[in-house]
């Protein structure tokens, strides 16, 4: 049985950047100064489009939570949310 979540983190994404090959990016706030809870990482891809112009999907290589890195990959190809669980 694992922990439950304390603390829920959405990240909404909806870049249209279609000439770059990968990006990174760093959201901050004030995240469990202590270290003590368990979070919920999301990532929202909410600008799907598919059609003669091509397919705009969402990679996610890997999350970094206050140091913790998951590597678990993501592939989003249409507008949906997947999670990645951290304990501190």
């Amino acid at each position: 049985m694992s922990a439950p979540i304390s603390n829920y983190h959405l990240v909404l994404t909806d870049e249209l950047n279609a000439l770059s090959l990968s990006n990174s990016r760093t959201f901050t706030g004030n995240f469990d100064a202590a270290g003590t809870q368990s979070h919920r990482v999301g990532i929202k891809f909410d600008n799907n489009l598919s059609g003669s112009g091509g397919d705009r999907n969402l990679y996610v290589d890997e999350v970094t939570f206050k140091g913790q890195v998951d590597g678990s990959d993501a592939l989003l190809t249409m507008n949906g949310a997947k999670h990645w669980d951290f304990m501190l």
